[in-house]
């Protein structure tokens, strides 16, 4: 058996997982194999051609934002999207292919959108989204392949370990949460950061009425 079940075996494949154990915490990169885990048994029940290399690379390099540290100027999905297309890039992939990884990224908080877009988007953000807050899925995936990716990548602590580190981003980079998914994470877990809010932009806004 190989030592990572449900991931191809490509040259790409092998050195996304090894680029994970180098950049990421243990937590984070169990996280990202275990939604591509996810994916893939999602994937298993539709119709459509799906590309299996993309779906991988989308869920496996999904976080790659959140890892980084300092300033930035972008929302981390965007900041992550980029991250991981660069590495694609100088490892071979296919730029159409890179196209559809950005998007993934991008857009994998954004879940209603993912969902509407190609097959790899949609199931890596179903298989992500499942592996931070369950849903009915489950009844897809079923209590023993659960078990068994449970057990080949542990949690490690996901809930209070991502939340951490979305709060140490939040407070580096305040003014790139504003319209995400990290601006509830704020207003819950750092109401002291002044994260702009939208309604005060729509306030502020430099137009007379």
């Amino acid at each position: 058996m190989k030592p990572h079940p449900y991931i191809p075996d490509s040259s790409i494949c092998n050195r996304v997982i090894e680029y994970l154990y180098d950049v990421q915490p243990e937590y984070l990169t169990n996280h990202c194999l275990r939604s591509h885990a996810f994916a893939t048994l999602l994937s298993e029940t539709i119709k459509e051609k799906i590309d299996r290399e993309v779906l991988f690379c989308t869920t496996a390099l999904h976080d790659l934002g959140l890892c980084q540290h300092g300033k930035q100027k972008s929302r981390f999905e965007v900041l992550g999207a980029d991250i991981a297309v660069d590495f694609l890039s100088q490892n071979g992939f296919e730029k159409n292919k890179c196209d559809i990884v950005w998007d993934g990224i991008a857009l994998h908080t954004s879940f209603e959108i993912a969902l509407r877009k190609q097959p790899e988007i949609a199931n890596a953000a179903s298989g992500i989204m499942f592996d931070v807050i369950g849903g009915p899925q489950l009844r897809i995936i079923g209590k023993t392949n659960l078990e068994k990716i449970l057990t080949i990548y542990p949690r490690v602590n996901l809930k209070n370990n991502l939340v951490t580190d979305m709060v140490s981003y939040i407070q580096q980079n305040p003014k790139t949460v504003t319209g995400t998914i990290l601006s509830e994470v704020a207003i819950r877990k750092s109401p002291e950061t002044n994260c702009p809010n939208f309604v005060k932009l729509i306030e502020e806004a430099p137009f007379p009425e």
